[in-house]
């Protein structure tokens, strides 16, 4: 990159999620390496005003687009690098927020496979690999198979696994498999496996998160026999008193 190329180009909006503190995280990001990577330093190693100025104008403005609180830069400052370190730490403190939420998102959404677990799994994938490559199949759905066996085996090895991908990643291995011969059936067998285990464990961890919940409070039942008190006048009885 240029050091005279702008920190964002209209290609990164485009290129940015949807949900507004993951845009702002992405654009933030890549903003920033490209005022380490790219930017002049003065003989302190220190980057130019303007190239700093840059990334606070623009940071703030995806701050404000993206509804993100608590970054702020004092415009009448006393000391631009002072008022910059402070933006710095102001971003530091909002992206940190967002990254944290980020996890707590996946605890929801994933599954801490054991190693035993693991490794059951990775010797199903390898069933349906083996299974195949040595298919004739087209190869253009041969391709797509092993793409999303590469993508499952990533998703594995991770600590925490999101369920999600993982059993649409198998049931979309069984859809193209299940109407060839040779595949069908060691596919949906391994396939079957693979979901039989993520899902077992997502459905107790969800048993769990609903045991969490605290009880909902006891309904009082009515007192029985006992008659509701008449409002407002009753004009049959009135109409003793009219003298007419």
């Amino acid at each position: 990159m240029s050091a005279n190329a702008p920190l964002l180009r209209s290609c990164d909006y485009e290129d940015a999620p949807e949900e507004n503190s993951e845009a702002f995280l992405y654009l933030e990001e890549l903003a920033r390496t490209r005022l380490y990577e790219a930017a002049e330093h003065d003989d302190n190693g220190v980057t130019y005003y303007p190239r700093r100025m840059e990334y606070v104008t623009k940071v703030a403005a995806l701050a404000q687009a993206f509804e993100i609180p608590g970054i702020i830069f004092d415009e009448n400052f006393s000391s631009f690098d002072n008022e910059y370190v402070r933006f710095l730490e102001s971003v530091d403190y909002q992206t940190t927020q967002i990254h944290a939420s980020r996890v707590k998102e996946i605890r929801k959404s994933s599954v801490q496979l054991s190693a035993v677990a693991k490794k059951k799994v990775s010797h199903h994938l390898e069933q349906i690999r083996v299974a195949v490559e040595g298919s004739n199949i087209a190869a253009n759905r041969k391709k797509a198979i092993l793409k999303k066996l590469v993508e499952l085996e990533a998703e594995i090895v991770k600590q925490r696994s999101r369920a999600a991908p993982i059993l649409m990643g198998a049931a979309f291995v069984l859809a193209i498999a299940a109407d060839t011969n040779e595949l069908a059936e060691p596919v949906a067998r391994a396939a079957n496996a693979i979901i039989k285990i993520v899902g077992v464990l997502r459905l107790e961890a969800d048993v769990q998160e609903l045991e969490k919940l605290p009880a909902p409070p006891l309904q009082i039942e009515a007192p029985k026999n006992i008659r509701p008190r008449r409002s407002g006048s009753n004009y049959d009885d009135l109409d003793e008193d009219i003298p007419f």
